[in-house]
């Protein structure tokens, strides 16, 4: 159960979904996009062995999907360039619903956090330490110190043996299991939903700015 560690280099941990290209789509390459996009993050989500996200920067939108797919998140306390960085979905801020797979990623990571509602529907960004109250990390460290953290956390996490660490993390993340592996993608209501908010023309206008004015920035 040799833990992964799962980080970002320069400024990003993960800016999330490559929108310029995705704004492009007709609705049935979106669709197939979504299909894709389930199961990754699926398939990421049920691995056999503990995720650590070591973030470094920016994490917005799916780039903080990916982090709170990690079973242990540790933000650095800033950029190495000491600037501010931040941390957030964004999407109610697009106008956009989550698709399936993110809503069930944020129900196993922040389960009866009283800060869910806010995190999804404010489309906030937080600052790391923001972030932490709110368990969308759970340590912040300098960011000098990122990597050290990381590997110690490694270290703690691999005393559990393969086969606990598999059972485990599918006793405390069930919304991503079914049977003997992950739930299956596909479109189905929750993604006609979420494709009807994408093509919508206030959508459509937002994702357009972000398009223009990608710059993430900590609030």
């Amino acid at each position: 159960a040799r833990p992964l560690i799962v980080t970002g280099s320069g400024s990003a941990f993960s800016a999330g979904l490559d929108l310029p290209t995705l704004y492009d789509q007709a609705r049935a390459g979106m669709g197939t996009f979504l299909v894709r996009f389930d199961e990754v993050f699926r398939t990421f989500s049920c691995l056999d062995r503990p995720t650590i996200a070591a973030v470094n920067g920016h994490a917005v939108a799916g780039g903080a999907v990916l982090a709170l797919a990690c079973d242990y998140r540790i933000g650095a306390a800033t950029l190495s360039s000491a600037k501010p960085y931040g941390i957030g979905l964004k999407e109610s801020a697009l106008g956009i619903p989550v698709p399936r797979i993110v809503r069930d990623i944020c129900v196993a990571s922040l389960a009866g956090s009283p800060w869910l509602a806010e995190i999804l529907l404010t489309g906030d960004l937080y600052s790391p330490e923001q972030a932490a109250v709110r368990g969308i990390l759970h340590r912040v460290v300098p960011a000098d110190d990122l990597r050290e953290a990381a590997d110690a956390e490694s270290a703690r996490f691999a005393r559990g043996t393969g086969r606990a660490a598999r059972d485990l993390r599918r006793i405390f993340k069930p919304g991503l299991w079914s049977g003997d592996g992950p739930v299956g993608g596909g479109t189905g209501e929750r993604e006609a939903v979420f494709l009807d908010a994408w093509f919508s023309p206030g959508a459509r206008a937002r994702i357009a700015r972000s398009v223009t004015n990608p710059t993430p920035t900590s609030s």
